[in-house]
């Protein structure tokens, strides 16, 4: 931000915000083409590839959250 004025730098922020940017509402293309997520609902469905990503992922979790429990350790009953 050397060398640019605090108007500028607002300006550019604003500008981002707005979608009225490099990437904002005409999409990356800037041709006026709208992109939205939605078009890529179901893209992935009974992918092979995609569902041996979730596998490895599952197992990845659950190995995280055994090595979380086995550093628990349980408070002893209270004494009343």
């Amino acid at each position: 931000m050397k060398g640019r004025c605090h108007a500028s730098v607002i300006a550019g922020r604003a500008r981002r915000r707005s979608g009225t940017g490099a990437f904002g509402a005409e999409g990356a293309a800037g041709n006026g083409h709208v992109k939205d997520w939605r078009r890529t609902v179901g893209m992935f469905t009974d992918d092979p590839g995609m569902k041996e990503l979730f596998a490895e992922a599952i197992k990845l979790r659950e190995a995280d959250r055994r090595k979380a429990r086995r550093g628990q350790r349980r408070k002893p009953p209270a004494a009343s």
